[in-house]
């Protein structure tokens, strides 16, 4: 059977159910959210079509060859041309129905279900809108149906309209037919907290927050005081995360997002009458975001960066966790010049561009070599007009404690140097180390660096 394949003009909708064998029961189903729209149908998936606000362009029945003889050939066909529905002929793009036989997946079990399996997939187009119906057929396929789902999300891009199920209950009352599209949400969910607690990756966390949040501010005009909670904290995640992942070293430092972030997390999971608002799904992320972000919780910080680069370690951000690491090392210089009073020298030859000269200097310092000469220190172009003066500047530093530090542990300085060079100059050097060795030894510089400037 041909594929179902996008027409180029809009996603396909398509519309996939599963067929018994039972001999069903004429009711009068409604869907949950409308009881007041019913439709009298001994199948509930004919009742789905008629019912949903959204029609599908192709409908693909699944059926055993039971249940071609027993449902299809008894009046389930019939009623989906009742519909509207025609058979699939090629050069047909909409409003038609394409059956599709399955084995029974109960004899040669692993065979049958990946036929089933692949069998469906085949029919999605990639970027469909994709509605299912869960209700009859064996008990395995729901379930199997679900990790189809998930499976067709990441490789082909889907969207899923709605999962049905109808809860028959007798001939003489109504049946309401439930939509469980929060199973499959709740797969998104799993898939993008993985995501960013495993990789640091906030993108898809981002998409499914603005996801919940936007509908009730529109229906709300941007009074729904939970929804506008929800929606800044995925903003300001995005915003924090979006800063390390690209090494934004003052934004990092000032962190107004980061600050925001934690009290936006603290209203939330302190306040019940807030917390009972927000889906069952969202709680256990938020508690998660809390442990990740909590270091970030003060504005105009230098260690915001030492915290950043613990960050870029937990996710494999290892060229952002070096050259984090490095500026660091030289705020800290730069700092400790300014509780000494000292300032810029010209508007070239700033407090930034000496810290940055003076780490360069003690970085080059042989681990043997105790002779210390600020003539050796490396001038940048910048300030060659200030050149006396800069060495004198230097001399000085050399007795700041910070500075001090980091020339007793000067072979620290020295090895971040080398490995921040290596992995910015992509390995291209004499002594470039395998991606092992990077990401080993940014941890232990991280540790190390810690231990020994953030007593000072």
């Amino acid at each position: 059977m041909a594929e179902v394949k996008s027409n180029g003009r809009h996603a396909r909708k398509i519309f996939i159910t599963v067929l018994g064998i039972t001999p069903y029961e004429e009711t009068e189903y409604y869907l949950e959210d409308k009881p007041y729209k019913t439709y009298i149908t001994k199948f509930a998936p004919i009742a789905v079509l008629r019912l949903m606000q959204d029609k599908p362009d192709v409908v693909v029945p699944l059926m055993t060859k039971e249940a071609e003889l027993n449902t299809w050939n008894k009046g389930f066909e019939s009623e989906l041309r009742s519909l509207g529905f025609k058979h699939f002929e090629e050069g047909q793009e909409e409003t038609i129905y394409k059956p599709l036989r399955i084995p029974e997946g109960v004899q040669n079990v692993r065979d049958d279900i990946e036929q089933i399996i692949w069998s469906i997939f085949n029919e999605l187009p990639n970027h469909a809108t994709v509605y299912f119906d869960i209700t009859h057929g064996f008990r395995h396929l729901p379930m199997l149906i679900m990790l189809l789902l998930h499976y067709a999300k990441v490789i082909k891009n889907i969207e899923v309209g709605g999962v049905y199920y109808a809860a028959f209950k007798s001939k003489a009352e109504k049946s309401p037919i439930l939509n469980l599209k929060f199973f499959s949400e709740l797969q998104d969910w799993t898939r993008a907290i993985a995501r960013f607690v495993h990789t640091g990756d906030v993108a898809l966390l981002y998409e499914i927050i603005m996801d919940w949040a936007q509908p009730r501010l529109r229906e709300s005009k941007g009074k729904d005081r939970v929804a506008l909670l929800i929606r800044n904290l995925a903003e300001n995640l995005s915003k924090l995360i979006g800063y390390i992942q690209t090494s934004r070293g003052p934004v990092i430092a000032r962190n107004k997002e980061g600050n925001e972030l934690n009290q936006i997390l603290n209203d939330i999971l302190q306040k019940q009458s807030i917390t009972n608002e927000i889906p069952v799904t969202i709680i256990p992320l938020l508690e998660i975001l809390k442990n990740k972000v909590k270091q970030f919780d003060r504005v105009n910080s230098i260690d915001n960066l030492l915290y950043a680069v613990e960050f870029c370690i937990d996710h494999g951000l290892i060229q952002q966790g070096y050259t984090l690491l490095r500026e660091y090392v030289v705020s800290k210089i730069e700092q400790e010049m300014v509780q000494a009073g000292m300032s810029d020298v010209t508007k070239q030859c700033t407090l930034r561009v000496i810290a940055d000269i003076m780490f360069g200097f003690v970085a080059r310092i042989r681990k043997d070599d105790d002779s210390l000469s600020v003539d050796d220190a490396h001038i940048p172009k910048q300030c060659r007009e200030v050149e006396e003066k800069m060495k004198k500047i230097l001399s000085e530093l050399l007795n700041l404690k910070t500075v001090r530090t980091l020339i007793n542990n000067r072979e620290v300085l020295s090895k971040l140097v080398e490995r921040r060079n290596d992995i910015n100059h992509a390995g291209f050097g004499r002594n470039s180390a395998n991606y092992k060795t990077l990401q080993e030894e940014l941890r232990e510089l991280h540790e190390a660096i810690k231990t020994i400037l953030t007593k000072i």
